[in-house]
């Protein structure tokens, strides 16, 4: 098995990407082997200028405290809009190819379109993609992500107990048996803080076990 995936989870200030907002990004890549521990993450809280908030999300991160986490957190990127496309495009490069011998220079890993990566999330495809596009507008007409990327809903469904609509976070979590020592009708607890590092590590590791579950 060889190959990395990236985890990443954005939070905004709202649904809409046409309108809304990002406010944190997190990034993890991680190898598809599970036996493969190695990770290289990535964090970082956006400096906007303006920003429109949806009302419903605005008042649920009033109640999640994300604001007082937000502003206490030390030692992570804060990075305007206009630099954030560079960093994160260096981070996803030189991630790759960690250990790997290239003869690329920085400045071309950084201004390189040439390289692309398969995602892993939640919605990532319907949702974060789309704030990240609107971010970083090269980001839609790079090789970067190629409209590859892996839901652990579609991976996680069951026709036969969610018809038509796609498992949450929470029975994501559970169905993947990320808890090694759950019972039957034992309810999981919400792991999804709505912290995009957080997130993007719960995630990984849903990936992690669901791969080892196919081995």
């Amino acid at each position: 098995m060889k190959g990395k995936l990236v985890s990443i989870d954005v939070e905004t200030t709202g649904l809409d990407p046409k309108v809304h907002d990002i406010l944190e990004v997190a990034a993890i890549v991680f190898d598809i082997n599970p036996n493969i521990k190695e990770i290289s993450s990535f964090h970082c809280f956006i400096n906007n200028k303006v920003t429109c908030w949806d009302q419903d999300t605005f008042n649920f991160h009033m109640i999640n405290e994300y604001f007082e986490y937000m502003n206490s957190f030390k030692g992570v990127l804060r990075l305007n809009p206009s630099d954030f496309e560079l960093q994160f495009r260096s981070f996803l490069r030189e991630s790759l190819f960690k250990n790997e011998e290239t003869t690329t220079s920085r400045e071309e890993i950084i201004n390189s379109n040439r390289f692309s990566i398969t995602a892993v999330g939640k919605n990532f495809g319907s949702f974060d993609a789309q704030f990240l596009y609107k971010l970083c507008p090269s980001f839609k007409t790079s090789r970067l992500f190629r409209h590859r990327s892996i839901d652990l809903g579609n991976l996680l469904w069951d026709p036969k107990l969610d018809g038509v609509i796609l498992p949450d976070s929470n029975e994501c979590l559970k169905r993947s048996k990320i808890e090694d020592n759950l019972n039957e009708g034992v309810v999981v607890p919400n792991f999804f803080k709505h912290r995009a590092m957080d997130d993007a590590e719960q995630v990984m590791l849903m990936c992690r076990k669901y791969v080892s579950l196919k081995l």
